[in-house]
């Protein structure tokens, strides 16, 4: 089965990280896939992924091809073989200049449809056409975000923090995994808790100071199961205690390395040591202008499934 990703362009290489975790699994940065134009491209994927922070819309590519031979994909697809008489709607997602608009795309499936009828408001099946400026696909949906991440900012929750990760970003990082079970050793409010447990992991935490750790427990529910990869973003910033965090961070790594086989892991500045880890993928992202958070997926051995 060949899926197509339609990327959130808010963080495109995180964004593509995510979808080849979602595909992958753990390993994903060998894989060979890559994001253009806002798109992966998966040729044989075997399940369509669930609970993805950064992707719009995942699509079972039927026909795909030159962007200037669009009218000629869509019709060589047998709509009615797909669509099986279910109510259908269909979208049209275009970056750059086709002069194909979703009238037209609409146009040519009617024609294929067999018995399907339309139904905007409840369709059961969606047509997703897709073009950029050099390629064209069409095919079915199989998947769309439809998470309220906004509503679950962190000044938002319950007992806010303001040092809490965007809701999808900590989603994403927490799909960077690909581990069922997970524990943030500086869980701080529980924004990496929240995500886990809201994903369908088994989520567990703790945090140096009690306040933070009564805040995650008023945010989210303690699972308290060993975890099989850490995922946690180191204090920083205005909001957190005046400590030195050079010393902090290499005992965690340390000790870390001794109780987990996978770390995902955000720190303030670029890591200088990593103390027996293994760095599978680094990604700086952009705070503002005086800061850039370095979101690191570690490993210390042999894959695990």
């Amino acid at each position: 089965m060949s899926l197509l990703f339609l990327l959130n362009k808010r963080d495109l290489a995180l964004a593509e990280a995510e979808a080849k975790a979602a595909v992958h699994g753990w390993g994903w940065w060998d894989a060979p896939e890559r994001q253009s134009e806002g798109i992966v491209l998966f040729p044989r994927a075997r399940a369509a992924p669930r609970s993805l922070a950064l992707t719009r819309r995942v699509v079972r590519v039927l026909a795909q091809g030159d962007a200037k031979d669009a009218q000629d994909i869509l019709a060589s697809v047998p709509w009615a073989r797909h669509l099986k008489g279910r109510r259908y709607r269909v979208t049209l997602a275009r970056e750059g200049s086709s002069t194909l608009s979703e009238k037209d795309v609409a146009r040519i499936v009617w024609d294929a449809r067999g018995e399907a009828a339309v139904d905007l408001a409840h369709p059961e099946a969606t047509v997703d056409v897709v073009l950029t400026p050099t390629r064209a696909f069409a095919g079915i949906r199989t998947w769309e975000e439809e998470e309220r991440f906004e509503d679950r900012r962190a000044h938002l929750w319950k007992a806010p923090h303001p040092s809490a990760a965007h809701p999808a970003i900590a989603r994403a990082l927490v799909n960077l995994s690909c581990a069922r079970r997970i524990h943030d050793p500086f869980c701080g409010a529980g924004g990496f808790l929240i995500e886990a447990g809201l994903s369908g992991r088994l989520a567990s935490g703790g945090d140096i100071e009690p306040e933070m750790v009564a805040r995650a427990r008023a945010n989210c529910a303690a699972f308290g199961l060993r975890p099989q990869a850490l995922v946690c973003d180191l204090p920083f910033g205005k909001n957190t205690r005046d400590v030195a965090l050079s010393p902090l961070l290499e005992a965690f790594l340390l000790r870390a390395h001794a109780s987990s086989a996978r770390l995902v892991i955000g720190v303030p500045s670029p890591l200088r040591e990593t103390c027996g880890w293994r760095v599978r993928a680094h990604f700086p992202t952009y705070v503002h202008a005086k800061m850039t958070r370095h979101f690191y997926v570690l490993d210390r051995g042999p894959r695990v499934a």
